[in-house]
């Protein structure tokens, strides 16, 4: 549960965003109780959320947690991994597909991933 809260006070340290909700998705079921209830049983994971719900206050934020199972979020933990891999703490860009025809369709959505293991999505 650690490595998902310290992505999310790591997002949240360097985020500029303020009066906003913050829906927070993950596949850590464990972390998602934790946001939601706002305290958690693990002394480590118990320090992380109060830093996260301190500077949640500091800038007038409300978080929602959301847990997906990790094979409905393939796309964005393979994202994670790869911020991982390439050593960046941020993955961006916009998201396409291919249609019957083989052309590109621009679906207007953007992904912001955001992560150390797994990842805020805004």
């Amino acid at each position: 549960m650690c490595f998902e809260l310290y992505a999310l006070l790591d997002f949240l340290r360097e985020a500029t965003i303020q009066n906003c909700i913050l829906v927070w998705i993950t596949d850590n079921e464990s972390s998602t109780w934790a946001v939601n209830k706002g305290s958690c049983k693990d002394p480590a994971s118990r320090v992380l959320l109060a830093s996260i719900l301190e500077l949640c206050d500091l800038h007038r934020l409300q978080i929602i947690a959301l847990w997906v199972p990790r094979e409905q979020i393939q796309f964005y933990d393979y994202l994670s991994h790869l911020s991982t891999y390439l050593n960046r703490s941020t993955v961006y860009g916009h998201l396409a597909a291919k249609s019957n025809n083989k052309q590109i369709i621009n679906m207007n959505r953007k992904y912001y991933l955001y992560s150390l293991n797994r990842g805020v999505l805004a």
